[in-house]
């Protein structure tokens, strides 16, 4: 819910512009992102009584959010930008092995792109496949566009 929020916020609504510096128009940092995230979605958690974490111990680090409506209804969420040079290794290792930690069967990976270029890298993500041991978990991929937009009155 939280995922496809953003990504329509982002998308469709203008977001994308929130997500970079007013003044050069350069994307903000990861870290920066992921904070303004977590503001804009707690108010909606609180709303429907999920509890959201920020940063959660999990396995040898921190999982960004974990997501919880009791025990048995868990979601991990990982946020990355598509220029993170540990784009795959955080699909492919870093978030499984905090779910698997947490003994967490459903995980989010949600990726921003600003360019036409890191969507590339995104959908060569999305071919990798995760090693045997992490087979069982449900890992969904999903991917933001935030490239600048032009407003409908100029599209041609």
């Amino acid at each position: 819910m939280a995922d496809q929020l953003a990504q329509w916020v982002i998308e469709k609504q203008g977001g994308d512009k929130l997500l970079r510096n007013p003044s050069t128009d350069i994307p903000f940092k990861e870290d920066f992102i992921q904070e303004l995230f977590f503001i804009a979605i707690n108010i909606i958690c609180q709303e429907h009584n999920i509890d959201i974490s920020r940063e959660a111990r999990a396995s040898n680090g921190r999982i960004e959010f974990k997501f919880s409506q009791g025990h048995n209804s868990r979601v991990h969420l990982e946020i990355k930008l598509s220029n993170n040079k540990n784009l795959n290794l955080g699909y492919q290792k870093q978030l499984p092995e905090y779910m698997v930690s947490e003994k967490i069967s459903k995980g989010i990976y949600l990726v921003i792109s600003f360019s036409l270029e890191e969507m590339q890298k995104v959908d060569e993500l999305k071919k990798l496949c995760l090693d045997q041991k992490y087979r069982t978990l449900d890992i969904q991929v999903i991917e933001v566009d935030a490239q600048k937009k032009l407003p409908p009155s100029k599209l041609r």
